[in-house]
């Protein structure tokens, strides 16, 4: 089937033209706002878009294309040829909606549905395979690998199914559904649920349930659990209800009991109350006899206590005091070693002041004048003798010289005749004969001034030795430090007196000395203490002993008053003990298992009281039980029991099937992979080829997902995905699939194919290689191409269509 011509009348911006296609390659040829896209466009909607459609699909799909001058319809006519037969379709949409299907045989069909299942043999491909492969405009190029993907999954599975036609027989069922049916069929049963825990995934139980996309078997589990949770809530309400009903029976079992128990023995009760009055009357009458007696004991008691205690109180001052005079000893005692101490120190300190005194004296300021005065000496001696002078002479006959070398005395020098004689001395040589006087000087031994200050320097030296008298400096130093050592002695001897007085002076230690006076003699401290602590011992046992006489006179006198006031209680409780007695023989007797009246009154009295609190116990119980049924289920616990059963039953027989279908799953996309080895083959070889060329060789493997590429294999076996490659290569590597599928889609059928410029993003190599492809696709099948660019009609040939 080909395009012969399509009318616009009107649509978009073009009120009415027709544009004629011939078979093989058209190029329709025009610059941009010519209405390139609107041509596109309308042969796509006027082919699969229903002339009646909803209001939201017309604002999406129609409302752009109304005209810009106002008007409400929009139509286009579109003749196809199929094996020389022409079909005439027009279409319109708006206000004046409509569908006409002219028949070769001249017959008309109206009815969109109709007119959709004439045209599907004859387009050999449905609306998503001519969208997504057939029918591409503008960056459809570069979209193709992921709207496969995504968009026009199923225009894929079509192409698989026609794939597998050559090398297996499907009996028309195509496997891709078949995957996809049990693909569903496994969500179905799998969906939100761990196969490798059997448990909810994430663990989400009853108390936090997946809300949507609940497979069979969480299903199931979930009416299982929630089963499992009424029939323990409903057992849980059965042991409560047990339990109380339990314990209220009881316990009115027990107050009957006791009020049988009670009702019977009240006579014995009253009887025994009343021998218990006596005995309390009794305990009376001896507690008061015995305050009585007690009475004048206590006060002597208290008058004794009082005088022992101020006699212990006077010994106990004497030997406070006595302990204080053994604290000043002690302190008097310190004193005086303290004292024999400075004494010492003062003795010692005497000592060394006098043998500072008796030595010979230089002190530093002394000794560093004579120092300098050494130095300086060294130093002009060094300065005059600094260069050193040599002198040889020959006498012509005998005689004796006078020979000063240096600063050294002058020495006798005996000359013979024709014999030389050499000397030499440092900075200064003089010599003296009968005849003549002679002085040889070098560097600063020729300053006078040097000599003055060398001789001046000596005699200062000389005079504070003989000053000080001593020989040198040596003895200087020597004696300057046996007296300083004496010093440092001296003020050693200062620091240890000056500690030892600790801040007194020697005339105030002494005074207080003499204020102390003689040594004298006291017990030692731990005796004292020890019968220090004995006294006081005795005054806490007696005055223990006063005030426990002192609380039991006050709780008599706050008892009874006086001593006269508990002598009449005494009378009155007498006489209440002989009327008792008298009422006592009209009672009945208690009998010989009532051994103590006053415990049987207690167990009576006690009994009463139980029997009152239990019944507050049984109204509680009643109120509880009330609360309880509150939340009384709907059914018993045998009905949930057997419903839980079944729930159980129906989740293992639904986990049971899941298994089942998981291994008929696994089996059949075992043989599905294993039967797809093979059906792809063709595709990839042919997409391979158109590779190949439109590349010039540089990529010729390509890696395939089924009948997908995902990207290129270079030639070192270097993955590269779709995704990274250039524009130009990724829309090389889209054409080249386009006209694969396109290939198989068509099969033998001339066909046609829409595609907008392919060739805007290659440069002019592959440009050149995608024309030869696309030209001998052409050679079959009716190919039209829409482009902006001339040079492109131009290498691309075939018939022109100028807009």
């Amino acid at each position: 089937m080909i395009i012969k011509g399509v009318r616009l009348h009107p649509f978009s911006g073009i009120p009415d033209r027709r544009i004629e296609f011939e078979k093989g390659l058209n190029v329709v040829l025009g610059p941009n706002e010519a209405g390139k896209s609107t041509v596109f466009h309308a042969v796509q909607t006027v082919l699969f878009t229903p002339a009646r459609i909803g209001k939201k699909l017309f604002e999406t799909g129609i409302k752009r294309f109304l005209p810009a001058g106002g008007g409400d319809t929009v139509r286009v006519t579109v003749e196809i040829v199929e094996n020389k037969n022409s079909y005439v379709l027009e279409r319109s949409w708006g206000a004046k909606a409509g569908s006409e299907l002219r028949l070769p045989d001249g017959m008309i069909v109206t009815d969109d549905e109709k007119i959709q299942s004439t045209l599907l043999p004859l387009l050999h491909a449905n609306e998503g395979t001519y969208r997504s492969v057939l029918m591409v405009y503008q960056t459809g190029l570069r979209r193709t690998l992921d709207e496969l993907k995504t968009d026009y999954r199923q225009t894929v599975f079509t192409l698989g199914d026609i794939l597998r036609k050559a090398v297996l027989q499907t009996d028309g069922v195509s496997i891709d559904r078949f995957r996809e049916a049990l693909q569903k069929t496994y969500d179905g049963y799998y969906n939100h649920w761990d196969e490798r825990l059997s448990q909810p995934e994430q663990g989400r139980g009853i108390t936090n349930p997946w809300q949507t996309k609940v497979g069979h078997i969480l299903r199931a589990f979930y009416e299982k659990e929630e089963l499992k949770g009424e029939y323990e809530r409903a057992v849980e309400y059965e042991r409560r209800i047990d339990g109380i009903n339990k314990i209220i029976t009881e316990k009115e079992e027990e107050i009957a009991r006791k009020k049988i128990f009670l009702e019977e023995n009240e006579p014995l009760y009253e009887a025994a109350k009343e021998q218990k009055t006596l005995i309390d009357i009794e305990a009376k009458m001896n507690r008061l006899s015995e305050a009585n007696s007690r009475w004048p004991v206590a006060e002597d008691g208290i008058r004794k206590a009082a005088e022992a205690l101020s006699g212990l109180e006077d010994k106990k001052k004497k030997l406070e005091k006595e302990r204080e005079e053994y604290g000043r000893e002690v302190a008097n005692r310190a004193l005086r070693e303290r004292y024999l101490a400075v004494v010492k120190r003062k003795s010692s300190l005497e000592k060394e002041t006098q043998n500072l005194m008796d030595i010979e004296q230089i002190d530093r300021k002394t000794l560093d004048l004579l120092q300098r005065l050494v130095n300086e000496k060294e130093n002009l001696l060094g300065r005059i003798s600094a260069g050193r002078l040599s002198v040889s002479l020959t006498a012509k006959r005998e005689f004796t010289l006078l020979v000063q070398k240096g600063l050294k005395p002058a020495e006798k020098l005996k000359v013979d005749a024709e014999k030389p004689v050499s000397f030499d001395a440092g900075g200064r040589i003089r010599i003296e004969s009968p005849d003549m006087e002679m002085e040889i000087v070098s560097g600063e031994a020729s300053d006078r001034a040097l000599l003055e200050k060398l001789k001046k320097t000596e005699e200062d030296i000389e005079g504070l030795l003989k000053k000080h008298k001593i020989d040198s400096f040596e003895d200087a130093v020597r004696i300057n430090s046996e007296y300083e050592a004496q010093l440092d002695r001296v003020q050693q001897e200062k620091v240890l007196l000056e500690n030892a007085l600790n801040g007194d002076s020697f005339e105030k230690l002494t005074e207080e000395m003499e204020e102390v006076g003689e040594v004298k003699q006291t017990r030692e401290e731990d005796i004292i203490i020890g019968d220090l602590l004995e006294v006081e011992k005795k005054i806490t046992q007696e005055d223990g002993k006063r005030q426990a006489l002192q609380d039991e006179l006050k709780q008599y006198e706050k008892d009874y008053g006086t001593q006269q006031k508990l002598l009449l209680e005494v009378a009155r409780a007498v006489k209440e003990h002989e009327d008792l007695t008298r009422k006592l023989k009209n009672l009945p007797a208690l009998p010989g298992e009532i051994a103590d009246p006053m415990e049987f009154v207690a167990d009576y009295e006690k009994l009463k009281t139980e029997l009152g609190d239990m019944s507050n116990e049984i109204n509680t119980l009643h109120l509880k039980r009330a609360e309880i049924e509150k939340d009384e289920p709907e059914t018993a616990s045998e009905e949930y029991a057997t419903g839980l059963a079944s729930a159980e039953e129906r989740y293992e027989q639904t986990k049971k099937k899941a298994e089942a279908f998981l291994r008929i799953k696994l089996l059949s996309e075992e043989l599905v992979t294993k039967l797809d080895s093979a059906t792809y083959r063709g595709i990839e070889d042919k997409l391979e080829g158109y590779i190949e060329t439109m590349t010039d060789g540089r990529y010729g493997k390509v890696a395939m997902n089924e009948s997908v590429p995902e990207g290129f294999v270079t030639q070192g076996g270097v993955f590269l995905p779709h995704d990274l490659l250039s524009a130009g290569t990724r829309d090389t590597l889209a054409l080249a699939l386009r006209l694969s599928m396109a290939e198989y889609f068509l099969e033998e059928s001339d066909g046609f194919l829409l595609m907008d410029d392919p060739l805007v993003n290659m440069d002019p190599s592959r440009q050149k290689k995608a024309a030869e492809v696309l030209a001998r696709f052409a050679e079959k099948r009716q190919l039209i191409l829409f482009s902006c660019h001339p040079s492109h009609a131009d290498l691309l040939g075939g018939t022109l269509v100028s807009l």
